[in-house]
């Protein structure tokens, strides 16, 4: 095998998901962040176009929004991500809803990474990794 199948192979795949299906679950299912300090764990602040949702990467530049309150851990999930530097996940909102099983769809409103050990391996350098993402569902 060349190394360019090698690297082929090697490639996680990320997930492709509609504007409008990313759109209505964008709506509804709202990222989580560890902003740290006294901030701690808050919703990302909404911005509400769909470049945002597709091209920024949120746990990069997004503002604290409200504390998330009322909310229970349903599931953790593996999430596929396409880069990842210096052990953070570097993703988009896209990249995590496209991933979300079917069967938890009408469950969850909230989801946070907040595993991604697999890519502090080569922390030096950009890399593709799967990390945990843990999914909320309002507490009933």
């Amino acid at each position: 095998m060349t190394k360019a199948e090698e690297l082929q192979k090697s490639k996680i795949t990320i997930y492709e998901i509609s504007d409008e299906r990313l759109i209505m679950l964008a709506e509804r299912i709202r990222p989580i962040l560890n902003f740290g300090g006294e901030l701690g764990r808050r919703y990302v602040r909404p911005k509400r176009w769909e470049c945002y949702y597709r091209d920024e990467v949120y746990t990069l530049c997004s503002s604290p929004g409200d504390e998330p309150i009322g909310l229970v851990h349903l599931v953790d999930i593996p999430t596929h991500h396409s880069r990842a530097y210096r052990g953070l996940v570097i993703t988009t909102i896209a990249e995590v809803l496209a991933q979300i099983p079917e069967e938890y769809l009408d469950k969850i409103v909230a989801f946070e990474v907040i595993d991604n050990s697999n890519s502090r391996r080569n922390s030096t350098r950009k890399e593709s990794c799967i990390a945990t993402t843990r999914l909320f569902a309002l507490d009933q």
